[in-house]
């Protein structure tokens, strides 16, 4: 209709005006008549609208109509007023709001009911509120739902009520509908975190907006707005989280300065979205700032200083400096365990922290211990659906893959798969981090069909939420060439390597353990591509990056050195392969266990080079003391076994350790 009336707008114009007018059918016909008419500039007649709305709206009054609409809803106030004090001041507070319903559990809230008392002596109780909502509804400046007892205010009746207040009128109306919107979050630490929590934050969300709550003083309305970025980040919005979250550092900055308790509070949620985005050294400098100044303001022993602290561990674990990760992981949940009790939900999440940081250095069976507490304690206090506990059966999970328990971690992965697909969603970002770890384990588990079929669809969802890469889908890129190797389409797991590996070398960097675990993998994959002086070179920059990132003992260093020997006897240099085999055979009994099938597998690789040695003996009587423990473990199925007993040599693909 509007581009009918105003030849030449365009589709963005057209429909930028009519959200301004809420496609009140009078007002897009006056919008029209008077764009057609003055050739007034878009931007400048939505500047009127917002700042002059009667007298906007009074432009061109189309014929057959006797007065203008904004003052055919203002004799309806007139009216209202001499009826009910107390429902114009419901409408004013109204106007402050989102044009969306406003539900229940907002103007029903303790704070509306004081905040109309002074106009109506009778709103001692809930009940009579009814009655002013309907003498609203009977004036037609309202939706009023009966059966879920919202209101609806359209954004032109609430851009006339404005247009009555003054200046001071306003700040205080936006006030009382912030304290009213603060008294409807939920009582919790981190409510937040919990789904059965969000339908309530859902009625907040759409307000926070128009009600103007950033620039609200009140620590309380500032809390909703650290919630809202924490919900976003939650949710894998990430930008719009980031976005907001600068957008609140800035004006908070000014306002409150840089040792604030909840500007500190900001940042220390802004490196969780950092950390997400794989900018990990920017993570890593606010986490270093804003632990800085909480220790000079609230102490070193202050529930915030230490959560900043255990998150700082994390930037500092992801980052490769593992001793100060660890110390200051340790720190943080010792001081959490002095403050509160062992099941304490911080205390918990500190420990957690601990536990992926043991997982970063390969202390695989100690992580497993800290996770298997961890995720009793949060399964019997919390429940075993909520994310806390499945996210807590997710670490525990990776724990039991990489200790070789590969069975059990399919089993503990499934069942949360599929909670997490019950409770939160297919999308959520939770779920598709259990879906990727599960498509490993599957695949570890020797069951390789499953394990693609269920990393290709993750790696669709991934896409499809993301139009950015980050760590976790670019693991899952990662998930796909080690699929496609298994089935022996080498030259495609080169490829898809190849671009995770580009794409890791400009975000983390070159020498992030992230980037050495897809590197290790494009060089077993260039060995089955047959590209074994490629591999060849690539596995050694590599093999001396882990040595200077993990050290020489660790599982991932180690591996690594593994497939650096195997592309070496692919060249025929065996008696250097074979000295190196036997030194790293005793390296991962040492990290891994004697019995850990990656280890035994290892061990199977020597057979191979002793037999290409022709010492066949020493060969036939090492795979015999191998594959029957192997079977034992895996069954005669599992591509280990086959590999065992063959002259196929074992190659490890490495995955990014996910937080």
């Amino acid at each position: 209709h509007l581009q009918r009336r105003a030849p030449g707008l365009s589709d963005e114009d057209a429909d930028q005006v009519a959200t301004a007018v809420g496609d009140l059918p009078l007002a897009v016909e006056q919008a029209a008549a008077w764009i057609a008419e003055t050739a007034t500039p878009i931007d400048a007649y939505l500047e009127q609208l917002a700042q002059q709305a009667p007298q906007v709206l009074g432009l061109n009054q189309p014929a057959g109509y006797p007065e203008p609409v904004a003052a055919t809803w203002n004799i309806s106030i007139a009216r209202l007023k001499e009826r009910s004090p107390a429902a114009v001041r419901l409408l004013q507070l109204c106007a402050f709001f989102a044009p969306e319903p406003i539900s229940a559990n907002l103007l029903y809230s303790k704070e509306m009911i004081d905040a109309l008392k002074p106009y109506d002596s009778s709103l001692q109780e809930k009940l009579v509120l009814g009655r002013v909502i309907r003498e609203i509804g009977r004036f037609a400046l309202a939706k009023v739902d009966q059966v879920s007892n919202s209101i609806q205010v359209h954004r032109l009746v609430q851009a006339v009520i404005k247009a009555q207040l003054s200046d001071e009128e306003q700040r205080e109306a936006r006030h009382v509908v912030h304290r009213i919107l603060a008294g409807a979050r939920p009582d919790d630490d981190e409510p937040i975190d919990n789904p059965e929590t969000w339908p309530r934050f859902a009625t907040i969300w759409p307000h926070l907006g128009p009600s103007d709550a950033r620039n609200c003083k009140e620590p309380e309305t500032r809390r909703l707005l650290i919630d809202r970025v924490r919900y976003l980040w939650k949710r894998g919005d990430v930008r719009t989280a980031g976005a907001l979250g600068d957008e609140l550092r800035d004006i908070w900055r000014e306002k409150l300065g840089e040792r604030d308790l909840q500007y500190l509070y900001l940042c220390f949620h802004l490196s969780n979205i950092l950390r997400t985005r794989g900018r990990y050294v920017e993570a890593k400098e606010l986490d270093e700032f804003t632990l800085e100044r909480q220790r000079e303001v609230l102490g070193p022993e202050h529930p915030h200083t230490y959560m900043t602290t255990s998150s700082l561990a994390i930037d500092l674990g992801l980052l490769g400096d593992y001793a100060r990760a660890i110390e200051m992981a340790t720190e943080a949940h010792e001081g959490f365990g002095q403050i509160f009790h062992d099941s304490h939900p911080r205390t918990l999440a500190a420990a957690n922290n601990l536990a992926l940081n043991l997982r970063s250095v390969g202390q695989y069976a100690r992580a497993r211990e800290i996770d298997q507490d961890v995720y009793d304690l949060r399964s019997q206090v919390l429940g075993p659906k909520h994310p806390y506990s499945l996210s807590s059966a997710m670490n525990l999970a990776r724990d039991l893959r990489e200790v070789g328990r590969y069975e059990d971690s399919v089993g503990l992965l499934s069942t949360t798969y599929n909670s997490s697909k019950e409770t939160l969603g297919r999308s959520f970002p939770a779920t598709l981090s259990a879906a990727k770890s599960l498509a490993v384990s599957l695949r570890r588990a020797g069951r390789l069909e499953d394990a693609r079929r269920l990393t290709v669809a993750t790696r669709a969802r991934y896409r499809a939420k993301y139009t950015i890469a980050n760590p976790e889908s670019l693991a899952c890129d990662l998930n796909l060439a080690a699929d496609l190797f298994a089935a022996g389409e080498n030259a495609e797991a080169r490829d898809t390597a190849q671009e995770v590996v580009d794409q890791f070398m400009k975000v983390p960097g070159e020498k992030h353990p992230y980037t050495l675990a897809a590197q290790n993998n494009l060089g077993v994959y260039l060995t089955g591509a047959g590209e074994p002086e490629a591999a060849e070179r690539v596995l050694k920059l590599v093999v001396d990056s882990m040595r200077e990132t993990f050290g020489r003992d660790h599982p991932n260093t180690l591996f690594c050195v593994m497939n650096l020997a195997s592309a070496t006897a692919d060249r025929g240099e065996l008696a250097i392969v074979l000295e190196t085999e036997q030194r790293l055979s005793g390296q991962l009994r040492e990290a891994l266990g004697s019995h850990h099938p990656e280890t035994l597998a290892m061990t199977s690789n020597m057979a191979v080079t002793l037999g290409a040695m022709g010492r066949d003996d020493e060969a036939v009587q090492l795979r015999a003391d191998i594959v029957p423990e192997l079977s034992r473990q895996l069954g005669d199925d599992h591509p280990l076994v086959r590999i065992a007993r063959t002259e196929e040599r074992f190659r490890r693909e490495l995955e990014p350790m996910s937080v």
